[in-house]
This record gives structure tokens, sequence and C-alpha cells, in this order.
């Protein structure tokens, strides 16, 4: 299915007015932020791409917000011409360096090793030619550059058969998902492109409904005590998922592979 800027432009409408600050979102931006730092703290004057501004036009924050104010060069890209107006005008608002255009990952419009950082927050899984895109971020990133490729995680069994559900309906609430990645497929598809792979986690342990409902609650009402019970609900996911290994893998929401150009 090729899902062009039109559909990504509606779907960023419906978003729009669906979404509103709450826990959930805002546990799931300080996850993707302590990646960042984690695998790839940037040095001075490093260039950094992100594969679509989502966050960063609906969400609380955004993990490249951060990054946009330290001596960093950060790039977004989104193929939707609204969500790129969107997380500019929240940057001018915020007084926050950004540079936004609008670019398809699978024909980005870079040069060649233009990138020491890549960072991709669930870009890749709505669309089947992830290949050719993983093959256009090898391109642009700079030799040892990285890339932090974040996708549904194959692994979740009730977000892996949530989502086979939708595609034999053909029925998406929000937005279309062509599928979720094991670790082991994540690997191959960076070794195929051209990657090596430097390491791998879980993030965002919750059960499928939950970000929703939390969303959902939340927009019914800035009541304390309701958002307090939110707050809770997720740290008791993200305690549980991350206390056993074989749990972490089975409970997080995306699963994560750090990998470099070769």
């Amino acid at each position: 299915m090729r899902l062009g800027a039109e559909y990504w432009d509606s779907v960023a409408e419906k978003m729009r007015a669906l979404y509103v600050k709450n826990p959930f979102l805002e546990y799931r931006r300080d996850e993707i932020a302590g990646l960042i730092d984690r695998w790839s703290p940037c040095k001075e004057d490093a260039t950094v791409l992100k594969t679509d501004l989502w966050e960063e036009a609906l969400e609380p924050g955004g993990a490249l917000l951060g990054l946009a104010g330290k001596n960093v060069k950060v790039w977004g890209m989104d193929i939707s011409p609204k969500m790129v107006r969107w997380a500019r005008d929240r940057t001018g608002r915020e007084g926050i360096r950004f540079n936004a255009c609008v670019s398809d990952v699978r024909e980005l419009a870079f040069k060649d090793n233009s990138f020491d950082l890549a960072v991709s927050t669930s870009t890749l899984d709505h669309f089947p030619e992830i290949d050719v895109a993983l093959e256009e971020l090898h391109r642009t990133l700079k030799p040892g550059g990285a890339i932090i490729l974040i996708l549904d995680n194959a692994a979740n069994l009730f977000l892996s058969s949530m989502f086979a559900l939708m595609r034999a309906l053909r029925k998406y609430p929000t937005f279309y998902v062509e599928r979720t990645y094991s670790l082991r497929e994540v690997k191959q598809l960076l070794k195929a492109a051209g990657f090596m792979v430097e390491d791998s986690t879980a993030i965002v342990h919750t059960v499928p409904l939950l970000p929703m409902t939390i969303n959902e609650l939340c927009r019914r009402g800035n009541n304390r005590i309701l958002r307090e019970i939110c707050r809770r609900a997720v740290r008791l996911g993200d305690i549980v998922g991350k206390s056993n290994g074989f749990f972490k893998n089975l409970t997080g929401y995306y699963v994560v592979v750090n990998a470099t150009k070769i």
C-alpha cells in the first residue's frame, strides 16, 4: 500500500483533534530522549535527522526539541506538509532552532553523507518499503554515523494481534500500520541495508489499549486525581516490564535497535 502525503495529511487532521497532553505521551517522550542520550550523545556541531515530526507537532515535548537546544544541527522531516507546518509553528513559538522540511523517507531529499545521527520513532512500520527507507537512511548518514530505529514490537502479542486484526478487517481507528517487527527481523533489515548492529532493547511497557484509554480520559477533563491514577498505571507497567529481561521484550510497545553505518 503506497501511502502518500494526502493520506498522512488526513491522519494529521484527525490526530490533532484527538491528542491531548497526558502521562503516557510524557512517558513515551522521556523513554525516547533517554535512548538518544544513552546511545548517541551528540557532539558539538553534529547533524541529526528525524524521520517524522509526529511528536514535535502533536505531542508534549519531543525528543529532538531537546537536542535542538544544544549545539546540534537538527533536521526534522515528514511526508505530511501539515505536520511540517505545525512543527515549524510550534518551534517558532518556543524560540527553538529547528529545521523542518517535507520529504518521503523512501526518497530522502538530502545529499549523501549528510548526517551523524538518524532517529526513526515508529515511522517505517507504516510503509511496506522499509528496506528502501533504510537504504536511503544509510545513504544520507556519514560513514560511522548512527541510527536509532524504533518499530512496533512483534514480541508484544497483544500489540501484534491487535494490528493483525485491524489488517484483516481493513479497519484502522487512527492510521494504517503495515506490520510489527521482531528484534531478529529488525537486525536483519539493518544488516541488509549496510549497518552494523550495536545494541538493542524494548521500550514503553504497557498493554496496547492503555495509551488510548489514558488519552481519552484526559480529553474528558483535567482532573488531578484522574491524571495521577493514569500516571501510576503507566509507572506500574514500566516497573513490571523492566523488572525481568524476559518480560521486557514481551511487554515493550516498541523494539529499538542502535546501529552504525559501515
